[in-house]
């Protein structure tokens, strides 16, 4: 490629020396100039981002091959002359990758699980990964000993896995130019639990009665609703001891238990139930934290 002067011959000039490795060059006015563009002094070209109305600003200097120097007021009497690109003797082929450069966009992937979280204790028998890529990929694999896969499928069923603790699969691609990678996890979770009863003190199997789910935090808001009921809270011993706030008030009517729980799937873990002192009546806003 190589620069040739602009058919309107905008030019202005000199208003102090340019060194060498200056980004910025002074000069009487910009007026007509585009806010970003090429231009000479003397033999150098000189690319610019951004113009004020007595400078050029964010120069690149020495381009196009020519070499960066030094300029005084009284070199060619300090003109400063715009420029234009004019693409020389350029094959096809150079020019559709200069395109591609421009428009490429590196291959992004989403990676999901249909299974992602058990309760600590089960075994995970078969599992479906399922992803997405933000472009044509022209080779992929999944780590955990599955290997390359066809660079179209974006589905995959396991079968006869006996997966027991937390595994996570990693999806790496491929688009001829960059590597990008993906990854999930399936998580072995133990639960949490909250509710009413009329049980005043708790064994293991009592927490059964009561709404769970998977967690790994004690943090929760919950709505209550209790008939001469005692509200209840329980989860791991590892989740820490909470603060209790009912009805928009901090509470410290509890009473801690803790015990065994042992899940459907036979696995034992210390818990710590947390049982309202007084029974209650009516509908109560709890916040744990």
């Amino acid at each position: 490629m190589s620069f040739t002067p602009a058919l309107n011959n905008l030019q202005t000039s000199l208003v102090a020396q340019v060194g060498i490795s200056d980004s910025t060059v002074l000069v009487t006015s910009t007026t007509g100039w585009p806010t970003a563009g090429i231009f000479s002094i003397e033999s150098e070209i000189i690319s610019y981002t951004g113009v004020t109305s007595g400078s050029f600003t964010g120069c690149a200097r020495g381009v196009d091959g020519t070499a960066a120097a030094m300029h005084t007021l009284h070199d060619t009497g300090g003109i400063v002359r715009k420029c234009q690109l004019r693409v020389v003797a350029m094959h096809i082929t150079e020019l559709q990758d200069a395109v591609n450069q421009i428009l490429y966009v590196a291959p992004v992937a989403n990676l999901s699980l249909t299974t992602s979280q058990v309760e600590i204790g089960a075994t995970v028998t078969s599992e479906t990964l399922n992803w997405t890529w933000n472009k044509t990929i022209l080779a992929q694999s999944i780590d955990q000993g599955i290997g390359v896969l066809a660079p179209n499928l974006r589905t995959l069923n396991l079968t006869g896995l006996s997966i027991t603790s937390n595994t996570t699969w990693t999806l790496t691609g491929d688009d001829g130019v960059n590597t990008a990678t993906a990854s999930a996890t399936l998580s072995f979770l133990n639960k949490r639990f909250w509710g009413v009863s009329s049980v005043a003190n708790p064994v293991g199997t009592d927490l059964d009665s009561l709404s769970s789910e998977l967690s790994t935090t004690r943090a929760q808001s919950r709505s209550l609703s209790a008939s001469a009921q005692y509200m209840y809270f329980a989860w791991p011993s590892t989740f820490g001891t909470p603060t209790f706030t009912v009805n928009g008030l901090l509470n410290t009517a509890w009473v801690k238990t803790t015990l065994t729980y042992t899940n459907l799937h036979g696995h034992a873990a210390s818990y710590d139930v947390y049982r309202s002192t007084f029974l209650q009546n009516g509908t109560n806003s709890v916040v744990v934290s």
